[in-house]
């Protein structure tokens, strides 16, 4: 009995993961003030590498690199590093919700005192499937 419960503590723990899965790709757009429409794309490439792609009024493609002590510690190459910059913004509480597969985090920008939560959904999930079919 003993050995059984430590056996599934091993597994749900081996089964966590803080980042999504290699190769899933993660997709939202939203509306911001006076900026317009903006689709963002995320997608993990490998280990502790993620690309980001943001298309509509700001078009920029970059990379996030994780650490590999604490996957909540990362930096964002130069490319993004300037889009923040240029739009003094930023995002806070990154978070992967293993369960349901969805990325959330806030983006904040400081010029407008605009702040918004964010879910990117995975683009093969049935939630993702719906709401696209919905937005026909």
């Amino acid at each position: 009995m003993l050995l059984s419960f430590i056996y599934t503590l091993l597994i749900s723990k081996n089964n966590y993961s803080p980042l999504p899965p290699i190769n899933n790709i993660y997709y939202t757009c939203i509306t911001i003030p006076l900026i317009g429409k903006q689709d963002i794309l995320y997608e993990r490439k490998e280990k502790l590498i993620s690309k980001l792609k943001l298309s509509g009024k700001v078009n920029v493609n970059g990379y996030i690199y994780f650490n590999n002590n604490n996957y909540y510690d990362y930096t964002i190459d130069d490319n993004l590093n300037k889009i923040l910059k240029k739009y003094k913004c930023s995002f806070l509480d990154p978070y992967y919700d293993n369960n349901k597969d969805i990325i959330s985090f806030e983006i904040r920008l400081n010029l407008l005192r605009y702040t918004k939560k964010l879910r990117l959904y995975n683009i093969k999930s049935n939630y993702f499937y719906n709401k696209k079919k919905l937005l026909k």
